[in-house]
C-alpha cells in the first residue's frame, strides 16, 4: 500500500509518495490576466511567480511572438490562437510578446 506524506520546509510544501514520486506544491498566490499585443514588444505585468504560462487566445487572427526584452515576430517563439508556453522564472515581466500588427490578446497564469 502506498501512502503520502506532506512536508513543509522553506514555505514549500511536497506530498511524497510511499513509492519515491513527489509532487510541490508552491504557497505563492495565483496569478491570472490578459494582455493586449501590438506590434512593439511590451513585458507581461510585474509578478513574482515560481512559474508562468502564457496562452495566445483562441480567437486571435494573428500570431503572437514571447521571447525576452528585445524579441521581435522574427526572434520570438511563436504562438497561435490557443497555443501556449511555460516557463520556470520569477517574475512574469521577463516575458515579453509582440505581433506583426493589433488585435491579438494573450493570457498568462502562475504562482
Amino acid at each position: 500500500m502506498k501512502t503520502l506524506q506532506k512536508i513543509l520546509a522553506f514555505g514549500i510544501l511536497a506530498l511524497v509518495c510511499s513509492a519515491g514520486l513527489t509532487a510541490q506544491v508552491n504557497n505563492a498566490p495565483l496569478v491570472a490576466a490578459q494582455q493586449a499585443v501590438t506590434a512593439t514588444a511590451a513585458a507581461l505585468p510585474t509578478n513574482s511567480v515560481h512559474g508562468f504560462c502564457v496562452k495566445a487566445l483562441p480567437t486571435n487572427s494573428i500570431t503572437v511572438y514571447v521571447g525576452p526584452s528585445g524579441v521581435t515576430d522574427s526572434t520570438g517563439y511563436p504562438l497561435n490562437g490557443g497555443d501556449s508556453i511555460c516557463y520556470q522564472s520569477s517574475n512574469t515581466n521577463l516575458a515579453y510578446v509582440i505581433a506583426s500588427t493589433t488585435g491579438a490578446s494573450v493570457a498568462f497564469t502562475g504562482n
